[in-house]
C-alpha cells in the first residue's frame, strides 16, 4: 500500500485503524491483517501487509486501491479502495511532538546542586550519557540532537528532550542539618 491523498472516488473506502508501538514506529515495522471484504457478492479473505515507514505519523493512511471489495447500495462491480490508518498507543517513557520526543528523568539533591552523569536509553534501546553540570532547576530541560524520530519530509531525526525533576529528600540526619546549615545559598 502507498500513504496518498485520497483519490476523487464516487465509493467510500473501507478503513480499518491500526496502533503501533513508538519504537515500531521509530524503525518501521510490517503489519499483516486479514481483511474480509466481499467481492462478486461473496465473501472474501485475504493477507494484507501494510507497511509503516520510520517516523510516519499519527493518522498517516496507507492505501490499496481497489482492494476494499464492494459496497453495499454501489454496483458490485465498483470496488472501493482499502485503507489503513496508523495509530499511535501511549508510550510509558515518551510523549511524541512531530519529530521530537520528550521524557522525565528524576535526580535527586545532591545531583541537582553539584552535577552529574546520567544514563538513560534512546527510544531504539541505546544508553545515552547525559551530563548535567551546575545547579539544576526542577523542569529543566536537556535536549539530545538526533535521538527523535525520523522527519519524513527533512530526512533528520528529531530531538530528545529530557526534562529534570528534582526529588527532595524526606528527611535529613543531624549531621547533614548542620552541613546544609553552614551553606551559604
Amino acid at each position: 500500500g502507498d500513504p496518498e491523498e485520497s483519490p476523487h472516488s464516487e465509493i467510500p473506502p473501507l478503513e480499518y485503524t491500526f496502533a503501533c508501538t513508538l519504537e515500531e514506529i521509530a524503525a518501521g515495522v510490517t503489519k499483516k491483517f486479514n481483511v474480509e471484504r466481499t467481492i462478486n457478492g461473496k465473501p472474501d479473505k485475504k493477507l494484507f501487509e501494510v507497511k509503516v515507514e520510520a517516523g510516519y505519523k499519527k493518522g498517516t493512511k496507507i492505501r490499496f486501491e481497489k482492494e476494499g471489495g464492494s459496497v453495499q447500495g454501489y454496483p458490485s462491480n465498483m470496488l472501493a479502495d482499502l485503507v489503513f490508518i496508523l495509530d499511535e498507543k501511549p508510550h510509558a517513557r515518551f510523549q511524541r511532538n512531530g519529530a521530537d520526543l520528550k521524557t522525565k528523568v528524576q535526580i535527586n539533591l545532591k545531583q541537582a546542586l553539584l552535577g552529574a552523569t546520567l544514563s538513560i536509553n534512546s527510544i531504539d534501546g541505546k544508553p545515552i550519557s547525559l551530563p548535567i553540570s551546575g545547579i539544576t532547576n526542577n523542569g529543566r530541560t536537556l535536549k539530545v540532537r538526533g535521538e527523535g524520530l525520523l522527519d519524513r519530509k527533512s530526512g533528520q531525526r528529531g530531538d530528545l528532550l529530557v526534562e529534570l525533576g528534582v526529588t527532595m529528600p524526606t528527611s535529613l540526619d543531624d549531621k547533614t542539618k548542620q552541613l546544609v546549615g553552614q551553606c551559604n545559598f
